[in-house]
């Protein structure tokens, strides 16, 4: 008995087979080439999915009719992870055409498992990715691209560790110490930094040898208009280590930047200093990273 369906990339669902009489299509949704591609997934009363359909390159026009015919069977994903720490999510996703598509979440999912995913959509590329949170401040996450999704995957997962983080407000310097085995790329630091009704948003791309960073003195008039010793604590401010397998160092990660369109591994650790847990945000560091390294890599080439 079906439970209810979703429909990538909308984001909306049916419970107990009562469809939405309208569903919002946004821009994002639409593909690079202007067409509308629909993915629906019917799952049972377990969770488990049943049976998925697909439509591919629809033209979109308001108040348009789609039908989607949910006939093919899923195939199963065996997974594993490289930590003896038990998952606290794993999410499969798909891009076609600059739209993410999810083929499959789960929240604390254990060291290994089986989901059910409807590995036939067609896609430019796929990811598997997971995380753990080992404390209250730090998070491990690893993530794998490929162009064709296998039907055995492994999630890399980091022993990064962040010790005596601490910040200076008469300075305005962050210290940390970060140990650890695994390789690394390099280091960034994202915070929003300030007074209560204005701050800065740092983002800082640094070599993974690096144990501190200063808060910047500005230039004038620049100088004047933030507080740079006081930071902001009902926002999120991590540190992040990341290591990919196609980059060998800062310098390579510098230069060349992170290739999206071959497969790729990355693995990060995020480190957030406020008194609160892991947020959404530490959690998709990895991604700001790789933007940060990416614009990097343009400063670089443009010196």
């Amino acid at each position: 008995m079906t439970a209810y369906t979703e429909i990538e990339p909308l984001e909306d669902a049916t419970l107990d087979d009562q469809w939405m009489n309208d569903v919002s299509v946004n821009e994002y949704d639409l593909q690079t080439d202007g067409y509308l591609s629909l993915l629906a997934m019917t799952y049972d009363e377990t969770g488990a999915l049943s049976k998925w359909g697909m439509l591919l390159d629809q033209v979109f026009s308001d108040g348009a009719t789609y039908n989607i015919a949910l006939t093919q069977d899923p195939v199963e994903l065996v997974w594993t992870t490289s930590t003896t720490t038990a998952l606290q999510f794993l999410l499969v996703t798909a891009e076609r055409q600059d739209v993410e598509y999810d083929l499959a979440v789960d929240f604390n999912p254990g060291l290994s498992g089986i989901k059910s995913i409807p590995i036939g959509f067609p896609a430019d590329s796929y990811n598997v990715s997971g995380g753990v949170d080992v404390s209250t401040d730090m998070s491990l996450s690893g993530r794998i691209y490929y162009t064709s999704l296998p039907e055995t995957v492994e999630v890399p997962i980091p022993d990064y560790s962040f010790d005596n983080v601490n910040y200076d407000a008469n300075s305005g310097i962050l210290n940390w110490t970060l140990s650890g085995t695994s390789p690394r790329d390099f280091i960034n630091v994202i915070w929003a930094h300030g007074a209560i009704d204005v701050f800065t948003d740092w983002t800082v791309v640094m070599s993974p040898d690096r144990t501190n960073w200063q808060v910047m003195n500005l230039p004038y008039p620049a100088n004047t208009w933030l507080d740079k010793f006081s930071l902001e604590a009902s926002q999120s401010a991590s540190i992040i280590v990341l290591d990919s397998n196609r980059e060998s160092g800062y310098d390579e990660s510098r230069s060349q930047g992170i290739d999206y369109e071959t497969p790729l591994e990355l693995v990060w650790g995020a480190y957030e200093f406020i008194d609160n847990p892991i947020s959404d945000e530490a959690r998709d560091a990895g991604n700001r990273a790789i933007k940060s390294a990416n614009l990097e890599k343009r400063q670089y080439h443009n010196n």
